[in-house]
Order: structure tokens, then C-alpha cells, then sequence
């Protein structure tokens, strides 16, 4: 019996350590046990999706994704894996050359390394991210890939020596607005047809095709990107040498269409975009921005000279104590006719939606009691806030406006004479202050337009007129 006893004691014992061993097993399991391959290829993905909106000039949302890659890698126990490190580089990258914050993108940069020391920059980027990164790796020389030292590759080598097949000397800033000129050296050996320099102005999202003149002697092919693609923060390009059955036989840098030399653009990114940029691009940070419009004459400049003509007409009221020439006096208050002529006048726009103009109109009004033509005439200073349209595609415009200037104003009314009943003219001057409405139908350029002006006519015989005028309006 006591032997039974010890040896039920002994299995018990075996069972209990075999758990305690079990726990400490699962306890001792490396740290990026929670690191399998979904978690890798989930950094990996939004890694390859944050450099593609950082090639896009899409800074914010490059920021965003590779937040959630680096998040990710650090909730799953990826922090010593290549790819969270390759995220920390790429969230270093766009803090420096897309936002062009040092510190934060040194930070990065440098956990990067830390993280991973296999790690390595990515290709095709600007100068003084490349300058930073084998800074870093100096001050972290002390951390080895797989105990060997790290092999760094500049990501924006040395222009060939001679005698190579073909070189091109990185350009690295440019001006906003000005050419920037290509050279490619290509030796005769090589076979090249053509040399072409594809490039993505700021802003844009496909490459323009620029082919360069062959030389008549010597190696450089030669070309020059437009001013008028020079615009923004930034121009990307890189360069093939096409031979026979439009193969590339040769590529004078490593750049590609995914990772593309970049040119540093000199000047303000928000005055130099091309013109109508924010019409399709309104959530850009230039778009958004407010500011003064552009200088007349500048390349985004709206036309600032307006003129317009046409016919106008209109109705005054007429109170029992209004007298017309014949000394008459109307039956009843109400609205007569006012004359009938033309307008036209001419006007600057002192911002997209600001307008001073000054106008000039001049009508006949009916009568049967005078024996010459009665004039009417005024002269206005007016101004005008365009409330919709106004854009270069804006095929419909609604405004407001005052105005203020000297006038003579007849209306016609009949009325009960010696002679009997005939039409007969009522004056009114000789100051005219009032507002104005209006549309306009058609292009910026050339439109229709359509206006009411009510007003007040003083000091003799006071009165209340109604303007209505419509016709032809023009910009230049």
C-alpha cells in the first residue's frame, strides 16, 4: 500500500513539472513570435502604397499609410524585421524631402537603421536625403548586417567615367519657370536611335515624353524641359537610351518611372503652378490657400479690362404732384415709361470678383407735346461683386453692385391738355444714386447680359427709377 502511495506521488510530481516546463516554454518564445508572414506583408503593402502617394506629391496621405506600417509593426512584434525597418526609413524620407522637417526625418532615418542595419535608401532620392542617410550610417557604422559590415549603395551615383556606355550629370534644383536643359553622353558603340527624357511636372500624375537632338559631333545629346513645366516643389524625371525595336540599351542613372530623379524647384510652389491648376485640383494646399490674385501679365492672371453694350430702357414713378413740361399732372401715382437708347461701358477688375466701371447711357423719350427729340442721358462710376461664377469655365454668373453719378431723366405718361389728351415728358435730375443686379450667360470671354438698376433721381422732382439694360459684355 505505502508503495502504491509513492508511486502515485511520483506520477503526480512528473505531471505538475511537465506543466511548469510547458509555461516557461511559452513564456521563454522570442519576442516577434506574433510576427508571422501576414503581419509582414501587411507592412509591406502599405509601404509600397505610402511611396507610391510620396512619388505623387501626395504628402499627407504618404504620411498617413506609413504611420499605420510602422503602428503596425510595433502592435505585432515586427520592430527587428527588415520591412518595419524599410517603414521607418520611408516615414523618414517624407518628413525631409516631402515636408522638409530635419529633425523628425533624422529621427526616422535613424531608427531605421537601429530597427534593422540591412536596411537600405531607397532609390532615386533628392540629395540631401542621401546626405543625411550616409551621415547616419557613419554615426552608426558600429551596427552590422548579419555581423557583416553594411555595403552602401549611393541611391544617386557619380556620373560615369568616360568611357562608359552613357553618362548624365544629375541636375539637383531649377527655377521656377525657367528651362531646364539635359545632357545625356552616349558612345557611338552603343547603338542608340534616340535618348529620351521623360519628366512629371509638380502636381500631374503621368510623364511627358521629352526627345533629345542628337549631336551632329561629339557624345551629349541635348535638350531642355519648357519653363512652363518648371512649376511647384518639385520635377521628376529619369532617362533611357532606346536602340534598334525600341529596346533601351543603355540607362545613364538608376532612376525609373517608380523611383525617379527628383529636381528641387526654386520659388514660391503657390505662383507657379499652371494656369487653371486649381480648377481641377481644388483640395491642393496652393488651392485652398488664400492670397492675393496674380500680377496682370502673369501666366495665371484672369482679363482684367471689361466692356459691354447694349439697349436700356426703364420706368420711373410718378407722384400727383410731379408737373411735365405742358403743366400737366397725372390722374393717378404710378409708373410711367422711361427712355428708350443705348449704354455702354467700360470697366477693370481689380480681383476676380471686383469690378469699377464707369458708364455712359443715352435715350429718347416719347413725347407728342415737344416739337425736337427729348434726351435723356446719364453718366455712372459703378461697382460691381461677382456672388457666383466668374471662372474661366463658369458658364453662368450672378452680381451685385452700387452706383452713383449725374443724370436727366424723362419719363412719358399721358395726360389731359388744352389740346387734349397727348403724351407728354416729366424731367428729373439731376443726381442719380442706386444698386444693381444682374447675370451673366456665356464664356468669361465673351457673354450676355442682363440688368436691373433701381435708383433714386434728385433734387428735381424726386423720383424713383427703375433701370433695365441688356446686351453684350466683353473681357480682355
Amino acid at each position: 500500500m505505502p508503495g502504491r502511495l509513492r508511486e502515485r506521488r511520483l506520477v503526480v510530481s512528473l505531471l505538475l513539472l511537465g506543466v511548469s516546463v510547458g509555461t516557461l516554454g511559452v513564456h521563454a518564445q522570442p519576442a516577434d513570435a506574433k510576427c508571422g508572414a501576414k503581419n509582414i506583408r501587411k507592412i509591406e503593402k502599405l509601404t509600397k502604397k505610402a511611396l507610391e502617394d510620396y512619388q505623387m506629391l501626395e504628402i499627407k496621405s504618404a504620411l498617413k499609410r506609413i504611420v499605420r506600417a510602422v503602428d503596425h509593426g510595433i502592435d505585432n512584434d515586427c520592430d527587428e524585421k527588415l520591412a518595419h525597418a524599410r517603414a521607418l526609413m520611408v516615414r523618414g524620407i517624407i518628413h525631409l524631402a516631402g515636408q522638409q522637417d530635419q529633425t523628425r526625418g533624422e529621427l526616422y532615418l535613424k531608427k531605421a537603421i537601429k530597427a534593422n542595419a540591412c536596411v537600405k535608401l531607397e532609390p532615386g532620392q533628392p540629395p540631401n536625403v542621401s546626405k543625411v542617410w550616409r551621415k547616419l550610417r557613419r554615426q552608426l557604422r558600429h551596427l552590422k548586417c548579419r555581423g557583416k559590415p553594411v555595403r552602401e549603395v549611393d541611391p544617386t551615383p557619380p556620373d560615369r567615367p568616360a568611357g562608359k556606355p552613357c553618362s548624365h550629370s544629375t541636375v539637383e534644383d531649377a527655377t521656377a519657370g525657367k528651362p531646364v536643359t539635359m545632357v545625356v553622353n552616349v558612345q557611338p558603340d552603343v547603338g542608340a536611335n534616340k535618348v529620351v527624357v521623360r519628366y512629371r511636372p509638380h502636381g500631374t500624375a503621368s510623364f511627358v515624353k521629352l526627345l533629345l537632338a542628337k549631336p551632329s559631333a561629339g557624345t551629349s545629346w541635348t535638350g531642355s524641359i519648357p519653363g512652363k513645366d518648371v512649376h511647384g516643389t518639385r520635377l521628376a524625371y529619369y532617362i533611357e537610351v532606346i536602340g534598334r525595336g525600341s529596346t533601351v540599351v543603355c540607362k545613364p542613372t538608376q532612376a525609373t518611372a517608380g523611383a525617379p530623379e527628383i529636381i528641387m524647384v526654386k520659388g514660391d510652389p503657390c505662383l507657379n503652378l499652371p494656369p487653371d491648376f486649381c480648377e481641377s485640383n481644388k483640395d491642393h494646399d496652393c488651392c485652398r490657400r488664400k492670397g492675393p490674385d496674380p500680377k496682370p501679365g502673369s501666366k495665371s492672371a484672369f482679363p482684367r479690362f471689361y466692356l459691354n453694350f447694349g439697349f436700356t430702357t426703364g420706368f420711373g414713378y410718378l407722384s400727383t404732384s410731379a408737373v411735365s413740361f405742358m403743366e400737366a399732372t397725372p390722374y393717378t401715382a404710378g409708373m410711367a415709361v422711361g427712355p428708350l437708347g443705348g449704354q455702354a461701358e467700360f470697366g477693370y477688375f481689380l480681383a476676380r470678383s471686383h469690378l469699377v466701371s464707369v458708364a455712359g447711357r443715352f435715350g429718347m423719350a416719347l413725347s407728342e407735346t415737344s416739337d425736337t427729340p427729348v434726351i435723356a442721358w446719364q453718366a455712372l462710376v459703378r461697382y460691381r461683386f461677382y456672388l457666383l461664377g466668374g471662372g474661366a469655365k463658369s458658364l453662368f454668373s450672378l452680381y451685385i453692385g452700387a452706383e452713383v453719378g449725374g443724370a436727366m431723366i424723362y419719363h412719358s405718361l399721358v395726360v389731359q391738355t388744352t389740346e387734349g389728351n397727348l403724351r407728354d415728358t416729366f424731367e428729373h435730375g439731376y443726381a442719380l444714386v442706386g444698386g444693381l443686379v444682374g447675370i451673366q450667360v456665356g464664356t468669361r470671354m465673351v457673354a450676355w447680359f442682363l440688368e436691373v438698376d433701381p435708383g433714386g433721381v434728385f433734387p428735381k422732382q424726386s423720383t424713383f427709377h427703375l433701370g433695365l439694360s441688356s446686351g453684350l459684355a466683353l473681357r480682355f
